[in-house]
């Protein structure tokens, strides 16, 4: 299974990331995330910086499972 997984992965790293994909897991970060740090870790957290450390496969997952997901936080492993 896991070299299974491993080969999808290396796949999607593949796949260009377009603008919608960035925008939506930035978008994710800034109204979701970020609004659940203390303020002292939020004045510090940026998403650009984290973003650009990621992979094209991660953005892509990110895009598709968590930001486009219309389901609340703490229920994204349910699809919509």
């Amino acid at each position: 299974m896991l070299p299974l997984l491993g080969n999808a992965y290396k796949r999607l790293n593949k796949i260009p990331v377009n603008d919608q994909n960035l925008d939506d897991v930035a978008r994710f970060y800034d109204s979701e995330f970020k609004t659940r740090l203390s303020p002292d870790e939020a004045s510090e957290f940026e998403s650009d910086a984290l973003i650009s450390q990621l992979s094209p496969a991660a953005i892509l997952l990110q895009s598709a499972y968590i930001a486009q997901n219309t389901n609340p936080v703490g229920e994204k492993d349910k699809t919509a």
